[in-house]
């Protein structure tokens, strides 16, 4: 039988996923193997972005039934700000802009969409992590996350890259996001 497995960009809410599921009893863990699954945003690429002198297992994503989850760009990607060094050479190795673009923002932005994207094409299905929330589960989201990060909006993204705003924008409104 296949297990589960949820990718999709970093701070996209995969802890808050995972929590949630355990809370139900289903056994996905996060960026770690469970008896049902995974729900990890490095495991969207088979390799789950070894860096060298890593052995980070190889996922053959023929063996998850792969569902693709989205958060917000605005807030994933000033959530994204917080992120460390070696996540950003693990997203390097497939986000290729993000070795070449010294603004964080400009990092945040191209990860953003070229994760999701990537994401996109792996998955069956893809789901808002803002729909799960609406089911009354707030309080799992604030017992996993408590960050504080600055709020972005659109005028904020297009002064940095305005034609990666728009690319960003148009994959938001696909994913049933307003402006």
């Amino acid at each position: 039988m296949k297990k589960l497995l949820i990718i999709g960009c970093g701070r996209s809410g995969t802890k808050y996923t995972a929590e949630l599921l355990q809370r139900f009893g289903i056994d996905v863990r996060h960026e770690v193997m469970g008896e049902a699954g995974m729900v990890s945003w490095f495991a969207t690429y088979e390799d789950c972005c070894s860096l060298p002198g890593e052995h980070l297992p190889s996922i053959s994503h023929s063996d998850y039934f792969i569902l693709h989850q989205v958060r917000h760009p605005l807030k994933t990607i000033a959530s994204l700000r917080t992120i460390t060094e070696r996540s950003w050479q693990r997203i390097a190795l497939h986000v290729p802009e993000v070795r070449q673009t010294t603004s964080l923002l400009a990092r945040c932005m191209h990860y953003w969409y070229v994760w999701n994207l990537a994401a996109e094409m792996k998955a069956i299905l893809t789901f808002r992590v803002e729909d799960l929330d609406r089911r009354g589960l707030s309080k799992v989201a604030h017992d996993v996350n408590q960050r504080e990060h600055a709020v972005l909006d659109w005028s904020v993204l297009r002064l940095e890259h305005p034609v990666l705003c728009e690319q960003i924008r148009k994959s938001a409104v696909r994913y049933g996001y307003s402006e």
